[in-house]
């Protein structure tokens, strides 16, 4: 994944109508945004802020486009790796200072999606990464317990969960089963995400045109990608 800093070299209007774009059609929203990214490198505050109101954006966008299907629900469908975790204990870690920070992010990127469903694993990192969303939705998650000799299985149980719910549903996985999950519910495929990549958040339409797909990053970037993940 490039780095890419999300913030335009031109009007802040036409930077969020590629953006829109984008969206609408379906691909991947950092590649519109990176293509009018300026040079001149901008205060981090502002790019954050800018970052955030793009992102805002998006998410209003794919809502509004799938409020106006008329088919069946989930109307979208957002899935995030969980944030990241502490080093101890080995076999559940809660998440780190810098997982929740990125936690509260997250919720705060989601503010306008106004998510009404909620699947986690058993494991707290992705309990704790929903945690804030939780709190300000009033929303009891669902858990799908994951078992590392059956992940194919368990993609297969939060796909066909998904499908039964309404409105916006937020999927926090792993790094094993997020790229499948989303694979499950749309015409994309996505690279499986590498052990450190955190940021990446796909948002899925499943009743648009052959079940668009976007994706994008928030929060702190994570480092370079190994070879064949993301």
């Amino acid at each position: 994944m490039t780095d890419c800093l999300l913030f335009p070299a031109v009007g802040a209007d036409e930077t969020i109508a590629k953006a829109e774009t984008t969206a609408l059609q379906g691909g991947r929203a950092k590649d519109a945004l990176c293509a009018v990214a300026d040079d001149n490198t901008p205060s981090l505050r502002a790019r954050r802020q800018w970052t955030m109101k793009i992102i805002s954006t998006l998410l209003f966008v794919f809502v509004s486009l799938a409020v106006t299907t008329a088919r069946a629900e989930p109307s979208l469908v957002i899935v995030v790796r969980h944030a990241e975790r502490a080093a101890e204990p080995k076999g559940d870690p809660s998440l780190s200072a810098a997982g929740n920070q990125r936690a509260q992010l997250l919720a705060d990127t989601l503010a306008d999606a106004k998510p009404t469903a909620i699947i986690t694993t058993q494991f707290r990192r992705t309990q704790e990464t929903a945690l804030p969303i939780v709190k300000k939705f009033g929303i009891e998650p669902t858990v799908i317990a994951i078992r590392r000799d059956a992940l194919a299985a368990h993609i297969e149980e939060v796909v066909a969960a998904v499908r039964q719910l309404s409105g916006v549903v937020l999927v926090v996985g792993h790094s094993n089963t997020v790229a499948e999950i989303v694979a499950g519910l749309s015409a994309a495929k996505p690279m499986q995400l590498c052990e450190t990549s955190f940021s990446n958040i796909f948002v899925v339409s499943p009743h648009a045109a052959g079940g668009a797909m976007l994706q994008f990053e928030y929060g702190q970037a994570d480092p370079a990608p190994s070879v064949g993940c993301q």
